[in-house]
Formats: structure tokens, C-alpha cells, sequence
């Protein structure tokens, strides 16, 4: 039996939410991830964990700078010197911009760092692990330059163009299934989106195109188990053989504070396997919503705040009162109530004034698709960075669907 640790979706160099810790010298959010990775490593030090997979998206950007190489390599490292191998499968965000520039986890094949295996292509990667032999098929993160030239595509739809990338990576795939031995377990690490699965904010963020694997080629038995990166949800998309997502081990924005966050243990062997989750105690982001009904609404948004148990969290606070309501509303009041939040967000006052009315068609007719779209984000209550960035990209698919282009 092969005791596996399975994490993706690091995402190291998410600074939003935070500031600068002074004892560290780095952002207090980053402070946070890092908390998350020693959390996973030393559980694998001390669990008698024989193989570390990581299923992509070390780092926020393609660029990280050296510190957070540093920080996340030494603690990759450290596992590798202990005896556990580590495979490290390349994600969208570990890619170059440019075809032949290196990715943020080549460092390690450059260095021939013992014990780590890099992923950057459809390949099975066969280790020795102390409890045994294991075959690691790598599935990266699929760039169609890659497989696809220019040529092949011209003239295609974009549905077409992802009907013939599917194939070629199946092709590559089902290559690799062949050649597997049936006399060691087998695993799928791969970072990509699989039908069925339930996107969390990442999706939200991407507002672009994303490639879907059919889920019975990736749910193949000639599989123990399958390790799945790059949504941060954390899910079961199939029970036999195990194809699970381990999620994100912190969290990005507001649209994952319902999640919880961890990593996967999972123990393998041929024909069969188990799991379970074990969450880390990610920092908490929590959202206040105060829809004043009483006369006294200082006091009610104060009791919702206090029932939020603010310590230590990220927070946001938004109340919806009359006009006459939010003058009365004590700002200072809801601030203090704030003091030991680890981060305030935002404190926010709608105001609902008497004379305001809902869109209704007619008022709508005379609205552009851009501006009903903004209107729409605005109601939401989008954090600032947010609604620009989803008013832009969304702007960009009603430009490109009014002239008719896919």
C-alpha cells in the first residue's frame, strides 16, 4: 500500500487581503499560504507518506519573483531529502508566456534535484517509492500550440479546434495506458478541467475559454487513482477508480470563503484505493450582510458582525438601508466592531432611497448589453478590482458576439 499526499492550485503570491508582516518581511497573505504548506509537508514528514503529487499552479503568475521561489522550492526540497518523492505536474499559471522559456517548476529538472520529477508533458513517470514501485502518468496543463499548428487549424470553429485537441491528447494518453504495467499501481496526475465538475471563483476570475476532458477517458480502471488540479473546489467527481480534485489549500477571494480548504491523503494500491481530505485551517473570509429592518440600524449591523465572529478574518460588510437609515448608521461604530479582523475588505452602505425602482423591460430596452451588464455586477457588489475586471472581460465576449465571431 502506497501512502500518497496529494495537493494542487498553491497559487503562492496571492497577496490580496493583507499587509506587511513585519516579523517576516513578506505579505501577511503569503505568510498564510506558506502556514498552509508547512502544514502539508509536515504532515507528510511525520505520516509515513511515500510519494508527494502536486498537481499544478505553484505560483499566482508565470513571473513569481525569487522569494516565493525560494520559500516554495526549499519546503519541495525538504520532502525530497526526507526520502518521499515529489512529482510536480505544470499548470496554467507554472507555463512561460512564450513557447521555449522554461516554467516555474523546471528549476528542478535543471538542477537535477533527487527525488523531484517535473510533469511537463503526457508521460509516465515509473518510481520507487519505500513502500513499493509506482507508475505516475503526467497530464500538464494543455497548450494547442503544442499540438495544433496554424496550419491544421485555419478555418476552423473553436469547437472544432477543441474536438481535434481532445483527440490528440486522448491519443498521447491512451498511448501512455498501454504501456502500463499491470504489476504496480497506477496514477493519473493531471491539471485540467474534466466534465463534471464544479467550478469554483477560479472560473469567475478566467472568464475564458477552457478545455473539457470527457470525464470516462480520465475515469479509466486502468487507473488507481486519479489526482486532479486546477479547480479550486475541492471534489469527487468519480468513487471508482478515486478522480479527485484536491482543491486549493488557501483561499484566493470571497467566492471561496463557503470552501473548505486542505489536501488529500490517499492510499493506493493495485485494483484499489482510498482517500479522505484533510482540511489546514486556511484564514476565514467571511461576509457581512445587513438588510436593515429595525429603527435602530447601528445596532443590527453591529449584532451581525458579532454573530460573524470577526477575529482573525478576512472580512467585507454590507449594509442595505433607506436613506433616513443610513444616516443614522454609526460608521465608527461598525469600524471598531472590525478592530481584531486580521483584514477589513470593505464596509459598504447601499442605500435604497424611496424613490429608486427596479429595472423594469422598458427601462432595460433602453440600457446597452455593457451597461445592463454593469448595472448587473454593481448589484452583486463586486470589490472594485473585480467589477472592472469582469465588466472588461464580459464587455470583450458582447463585442466579439455582435459581430459574430466564435
Amino acid at each position: 500500500m502506497i501512502r500518497i499526499v496529494h495537493f494542487a492550485d498553491f497559487h503562492l503570491g496571492t497577496e490580496a487581503y493583507g499587509r506587511m508582516d513585519p516579523e517576516t518581511g513578506l505579505p501577511s497573505r503569503v505568510v498564510d499560504f506558506l502556514a498552509a504548506l508547512d502544514t502539508m509537508v509536515e504532515y507528510a514528514l511525520g505520516n509515513d507518506v511515500h510519494l508527494v503529487i502536486f498537481t499544478g499552479d505553484a505560483y499566482k503568475t508565470r513571473d513569481p519573483n525569487p522569494t516565493y521561489q525560494r520559500e516554495f522550492n526549499t519546503r519541495i526540497l525538504k520532502l525530497a531529502r526526507a526520502g518521499i518523492p515529489v512529482v510536480l505536474v505544470v499548470g496554467n499559471h507554472d507555463l512561460a508566456p512564450a513557447e521555449g522559456r522554461a516554467s516555474t517548476l523546471d528549476v528542478f529538472t535543471t538542477f537535477s534535484a533527487d527525488n523531484v520529477y517535473v510533469g511537463r508533458t503526457i508521460e509516465t513517470l515509473r518510481i520507487d517509492t519505500k513502500a513499493g514501485p509506482v507508475q505516475v502518468v503526467t497530464l500538464p496543463w494543455v497548450l494547442r500550440s503544442r499540438f495544433l499548428t496554424k496550419e491544421v487549424t485555419r478555418g476552423k470553429s473553436v469547437k472544432e479546434v477543441d474536438e481535434m485537441l481532445i483527440e490528440a491528447i486522448l491519443r498521447l494518453l491512451n498511448k501512455e495506458k498501454q504501456g502500463l504495467s499491470p504489476d504496480a499501481p497506477a496514477i493519473l496526475a493531471a491539471h485540467a478541467s474534466i466534465q463534471g465538475a464544479t467550478f469554483g471563483s477560479e472560473r469567475n476570475i478566467m472568464l475564458g475559454h477552457d478545455l473539457l476532458l470527457p470525464a470516462g477517458d480520465i475515469a479509466d480502471p486502468v487507473f488507481d487513482y486519479v489526482a486532479l488540479g486546477h479547480i479550486h473546489k475541492h471534489q469527487v467527481l468519480r468513487e471508482t477508480p478515486p478522480v479527485v480534485y484536491a482543491g486549493s489549500m488557501e483561499r484566493v477571494d470571497f467566492g471561496e470563503e463557503k470552501e473548505e480548504k486542505g489536501f488529500v491523503v490517499a492510499e493506493v494500491e493495485k485494483g484499489r484505493a482510498r482517500f479522505e481530505f484533510h482540511p489546514v485551517p486556511a484564514r476565514r473570509m467571511v461576509t457581512v450582510r445587513v438588510d436593515v429592518k429595525s429603527d435602530d440600524p447601528t445596532q443590527e449591523a453591529l449584532k451581525a458582525i458579532a454573530r460573524a465572529k470577526p477575529k482573525d478574518a478576512i472580512i467585507r460588510v454590507s449594509v442595505r438601508a433607506t436613506e433616513d437609515q443610513a444616516l443614522r448608521i454609526d460608521q465608527k461604530a461598525l469600524r471598531d466592531a472590525l478592530a481584531d479582523a486580521f483584514f477589513v475588505a470593505s464596509v459598504s452602505i447601499d442605500v435604497d432611497r424611496q424613490t429608486r425602482t427596479r429595472l423594469g423591460v422598458g427601462a432595460l430596452e433602453q440600457l446597452t448589453p455593457e451597461q445592463i451588464l454593469a448595472r448587473y455586477l454593481e448589484q452583486k457588489g463586486e470589490p472594485k478590482e473585480r467589477f472592472e475586471l469582469l465588466l472588461e472581460k464580459g464587455s470583450e465576449i458582447l463585442r466579439k458576439a455582435a459581430a459574430g465571431q466564435d
